[in-house]
């Protein structure tokens, strides 16, 4: 049990909010080591979860509409794939996200899984991958960027001698859903010949 904390309200003299804070593992620092479980293997890596936090309380426990509050962090790993995952109720959120400065080499990740990936996969990387769903509203969103490793474009074609013919700088995409809607949007760069770029959008 790491704190308990009562919220008072003031004007009516009543208590808004009791929560207790849980940590789970060894503590490092202000951070806790959380458990961790590995529920299989991938090739050669791991799929494997771990709970490091949950706060857990009743919001207005002295009324008659008095209710449950829980929300609770933790990590998933699947193969080379380290992301966040956050939850909370009653508002039913879910949220899945890659930490903040972390990437993942494509090549690398297919690696994992015992796949052969092809040596352009070496120069691309995922990063700020963010999943969330509402459960209550059936809603939900995906972002997600590919750049490259260095940051200079990815041959895909190559010319006569060493001019780039087609190469790849960066792309986006960005989907949100629910029950009346769908919108997704997809945003990249080319280079065409090295001096020639074109930016290209798309919606739907």
């Amino acid at each position: 049990l790491e704190t308990v904390t009562v919220t008072r309200l003031t004007r009516t003299r009543t208590i808004g909010a009791v929560t207790c804070a849980l940590g789970f593992g060894a503590k490092s620092g202000t951070a806790f080591d959380g458990l961790n479980w590995t529920i299989a293997r991938i090739g050669t890596e791991s799929f494997a979860v771990g709970i490091t936090g949950l706060n857990v309380g009743l919001d207005k426990p002295s009324g008659p509409d008095r209710s449950l509050i829980a929300s609770s962090a933790g990590a998933v790993d699947i193969a080379k794939l380290a992301l966040d995952v956050t939850g909370s109720y009653p508002d039913g959120r879910i949220e899945i996200a890659q930490p903040a400065g972390r990437t993942l080499v494509l090549a690398d990740f297919l690696t994992g899984f015992g796949q052969h990936a092809q040596d352009f996969l070496n120069g691309l990387t995922l990063k700020d991958l963010d999943f969330v769903v509402a459960v209550p509203s059936k809603s939900g969103s995906i972002k997600a960027k590919l750049v490259t490793r260095t940051g200079a474009a990815l041959v895909l074609v190559q010319g006569d001698g060493s001019k780039m013919l087609l190469s790849p700088a960066d792309a986006s995409l960005d989907c949100a859903c629910s029950v009346t809607r769908t919108d997704v949007a997809i945003k990249g760069r080319f280079l065409v010949v090295e001096a020639l770029s074109f930016d290209i959008a798309a919606s739907y």
